[in-house]
């Protein structure tokens, strides 16, 4: 059965962006916490790993990056994976509203 530094090690030794979503989410459900500082106390989520790719203007809400994807807080105040240019826009449109 999993400990919670095997989860903590899943997230420090990740080697894509979709496994260290995978292995946050993991990390998560095991604590069964409801926010995202409570995983804080574990893990530094501001220093997450990245996998390539330039450092996106705006880090508000992302948690980790490739060359193509960012791992950002969604809708639901869960981990998804969306295009950066996606992203983008999503952003434009908050901005907008602003």
């Amino acid at each position: 059965m999993p400990e919670l530094r095997d989860y903590i090690s899943n997230i420090e030794f990740a080697t894509s962006l979709r496994e260290l979503r995978s292995a946050v989410v993991d990390a998560y459900d095991f604590l069964g916490q409801q926010d995202l500082g409570d995983l804080d106390d574990y893990v530094s989520m501001s220093a997450l790993p990245t996998f390539g790719g330039e450092k996106p203007n705006d880090t508000n809400e992302v948690w980790s990056w490739d060359a193509d994807e960012l791992m950002v807080t969604g809708p639901d105040g869960d981990f998804a994976i969306v295009e950066r240019q996606v992203w983008a826009d999503i952003q434009a449109g908050h901005n907008a509203h602003a």
